[in-house]
């Protein structure tokens, strides 16, 4: 059976004449006439008494319309039911972010999220490529870069700041450092080239101590910002950090602090699909006010 037809049936049986009918689907009364009679020829059978006070069901009418009525009362309660889905507060929320930032901020920030919100079953994905959100390979990220997809809704998140670090047991067995010239006769940390780390223009120290990758002696890479951190950390040398996580570490030591780094924005992005999702409006206004509380 021609669907759009027997809707326009279950209409007229629910209206009981073709003009209420008319006006309630928005279509002109010889439409609808054409659409029963093709309806009936389909089926073989005849679905209404036509006569002057109007028309009434014939016994394969009655049958089909108690049919009609049965599918559309299920099609409310599915309405219903994807509604609450939607505006419901519980069920899985599959977040991505970065491996350093989902390990140095979000994991220790969506602690309370988790407490408050029991029904929500929180997934952490922490991958440094960009996973496909109209592909749900996840509901919401948190991107230190652009999003690239065009099907997503995104928000300004934070801007991250960034600074030099070492410790001051490498200041004391190492040449002077006393501008960023000085850089080229230390040891440095960073990305290897061509790396896609998980932020845009990841080597501003190389860039900073005007050094090149394939000639600098004194040169440690890695391809993981954490291995980063903890090289840094551990006397190795000089980094380039975000300085909310680098402030927390009290052996880290901020080399010239008026030196401009330009910031990293991170977006908040989810597919265009989740707009309306209770879930994701939730999470998103939690983790904008835990952005505010943090020092980036």
């Amino acid at each position: 059976m021609d669907w759009d037809k027997v809707r326009i049936f279950h209409a007229v049986a629910e209206a009981g004449s073709l003009t209420k009918a008319g006006d309630d689907l928005n279509l002109a009364q010889s439409s609808i006439s054409r659409h029963i009679v093709s309806l009936e020829e389909s089926l073989g059978v005849s679905l209404f008494h036509r006569h002057s006070r109007g028309l009434s069901l014939t016994e394969q009418g009655e049958y089909l319309y108690a049919t009609t009525k049965d599918v559309y009362a299920r099609l409310k309660s599915a309405e219903n039911h994807l509604q609450d889905m939607q505006e419901s507060a519980e069920g899985p929320l599959v977040i991505t972010s970065t491996n350093f930032f989902g390990s140095s901020w979000l994991a220790q920030n969506i602690c309370e999220f988790i407490r408050l919100y029991p029904s929500i079953q929180v997934h952490l994905k922490q991958v440094d490529r960009e996973l496909d959100l109209g592909m749900r390979e996840a509901d919401v990220a948190i991107r230190m870069k652009q999003p690239s997809q065009m099907d997503v809704i995104q928000r300004r998140l934070v801007d991250v700041n960034f600074g030099l670090y070492t410790t001051q047991q490498y200041l004391d067995n190492a040449a002077p450092l006393n501008n960023p010239d000085d850089l080229k006769n230390h040891h440095l940390i960073c990305y290897p080239d061509n790396t896609k780390g998980p932020f845009h223009e990841d080597n501003w120290l190389v860039e900073i101590a005007g050094i090149s990758l394939s000639s600098h002696k004194k040169l440690t890479v890695t391809a993981n910002l954490y291995s980063i951190y903890k090289l840094a950390s551990n006397n190795l040398g000089v980094a380039c950090l975000p300085t909310y996580f680098a402030a927390n570490n009290p052996y880290l030591v901020k080399l010239f602090p008026d030196l401009s780094i330009p910031p990293v924005t991170g977006y908040l992005c989810y597919p265009e699909e989740l707009k309306g999702s209770q879930r994701i409006h939730i999470f998103k206004e939690y983790i904008v006010e835990k952005i505010k509380q943090t020092q980036f």
